[in-house]
């Protein structure tokens, strides 16, 4: 599929590149799985793992790798910002990360597609509100907060952050990626 492509709306300001998390998490998940081949490794999408974030059923997490002796290796979870933090689809999304999680697979990485005029602005944003939340299902107190962790790469367009939270005693990591697709102009 096409990043770019729009929707068929009304042509505006506000009408932004990534429209469909679904297709970017697709995209995202052949790129790894391309990436793991080799090594026997597969990644999952959207396999039904886990309770809902409603609790009135199995879940869905966007995608899990296992190795080649079919072992859950890590969990990811992806969601879109878009042009601002919203802390609504934050909270959602982190929230239902304990749901898929039953087995305390480490690491989980998270990652956040953003298209915004003030990436930085917006990194730093979802960084301070991550840092507060306590997500459902890990043990309250437990949060180192969020480290920022400097790309090899440093033209890329995206902020790494790394967190350790607590599920029953067990140390998870979390790594946050996010990543800025908006086009230069």
């Amino acid at each position: 599929g096409n990043l770019q492509r729009k929707k068929t709306i009304t042509p505006s300001p506000s009408t932004i590149l990534l429209d469909d998390e679904d297709m970017i998490n697709d995209w995202f998940v052949s790129l790894v799985c391309q990436r793991m081949n080799f090594v026997g490794w597969t990644m999952k999408d959207q396999s039904r793992i886990g309770r809902s974030g409603t609790e009135k059923g199995v879940g869905e997490t966007d995608g899990w790798v296992k190795d080649g002796r079919g072992n859950q290796v890590f969990l990811f979870e992806a969601f879109r910002l878009g042009h601002h933090i919203d802390t609504t689809v934050i909270n959602k999304h982190l929230h239902k990360v304990s749901n898929y999680n039953s087995a305390g697979m480490s690491p989980i990485f998270i990652v956040v597609y953003a298209a915004c005029n003030e990436f930085k602005s917006l990194c730093a944003a979802y960084k301070d509100h991550v840092e507060k939340l306590d997500y459902e299902g890990f043990e309250p107190g437990h949060n180192s907060g969020l480290r920022q962790r400097k790309p090899k790469m440093p033209s890329v367009n995206a902020e790494y952050f790394e967190e350790t939270r607590q599920i029953n005693g067990k140390e998870i990591s979390i790594y946050h990626h996010l990543l800025h697709f908006k086009p230069p102009k």
